[in-house]
């Protein structure tokens, strides 16, 4: 019992540390290129959302770890405060 737990417990590691280095790895590439990563009024409905959130729903179409962590309803790491 404990040997399954600890396997589920060291795959949420993985998959929180791979979310968290994609969420690093577009901070960096927007920085890097001068781009700005929040539009004005960002919301999560917004038409226009800003380069970071936008290609964070792109890499959520093609990753399910993303896509599994984007579905949490805590600690998703975008909010507009997170993000100054």
């Amino acid at each position: 019992l404990f040997a399954i737990m600890d396997e589920e417990n060291k795959k949420q590691v993985t998959e929180n540390q791979y979310y968290s280095k994609t969420l690093a790895e577009i901070l960096v590439l927007t920085a890097t290129e001068n781009i700005a990563q929040r539009s004005h009024r960002e919301t999560s409905d917004s038409e226009k959302k800003g380069i970071f959130l936008s290609m964070l729903d792109l890499l959520r179409n093609h990753n399910p770890v993303i896509k599994k962590q984007q579905q949490a309803k805590n600690a998703k790491y975008t909010s507009k405060t997170i993000q100054k």
